[in-house]
């Protein structure tokens, strides 16, 4: 099956952070075209502030926003979903992510997730806070989750929860699911061996150089 294509453009309207850097439009499915399309984007990146590098300083909230609003852009047009995150620290880049789910074959490889798991391994951490977040769209549970697990400080996004469902990533049924008891959620599951799974537990709290987390 042809894989859908996108051409940009962009959208020289300046001091509106809410105005878009690229439009996108569909077009035939052709390897010139995309290869046109692949350059388009590089050139256009290379003359937008907005997309500044991993190590870049001092850059505002919406200079880290537009970057993974055109990280989520970019991934589209390379066949991935339409996420992107950046983590900064000090208004610089630590490290960005978007969603590789198809491309790795990995459920969990959310855009925020990827970043969180780029920006541990470049910081030799699993504490990231003093970190900020910024993700084109509100994050999925799973991230959230993930979000608070890494200790970020603030998160910042684009789309919502309801822009995501308007395109078919409905996530509102897992919050539903968690408020439920486990017995009345759509997943069945069945708790067993609680005394045999509790040992670990009890090893966990008996240890002396754990390190928490």
């Amino acid at each position: 099956m042809a894989l859908q294509k996108w051409r940009y453009s962009f959208w020289r309207r300046k001091g509106n952070p809410d105005t878009p850097l690229y439009s996108r439009i569909r077009t035939n499915n052709d390897a010139g075209e995309r290869m046109r399309q692949l350059i388009y984007i590089m050139m256009v990146m290379a003359l937008l502030p907005s997309c500044q590098k991993e190590g870049d300083k001092n850059m505002t909230s919406e200079e880290l926003m537009r970057k993974a609003i055109v990280l989520a852009e970019e991934n589209v047009a390379n066949g991935g979903g339409p996420f992107g995150a950046v983590i900064a620290r000090n208004g610089e880049i630590i490290a960005t992510g978007v969603n590789r789910v198809t491309a790795e074959h990995d459920p969990t490889a959310h855009a925020e997730v990827s970043a969180i798991r780029a920006t541990c391994k470049k910081l030799g951490t699993f504490d990231l806070s003093g970190c900020e977040i910024y993700t084109s769209c509100e994050p999925c549970p799973m991230c959230l989750g993930a979000i608070y697990w890494a200790h970020i400080d603030k998160m910042y996004y684009g789309n919502d929860k309801a822009d995501a469902k308007r395109i078919g990533f409905d996530d509102s049924f897992i919050y539903e699911e968690i408020a439920l008891s486990p017995e009345s959620r759509r997943l069945s599951s069945e708790r067993m061996l609680k005394d045999e799974a509790v040992k670990a537990f009890d090893m966990w709290m008996k240890k002396d150089d754990k390190i928490e987390y």
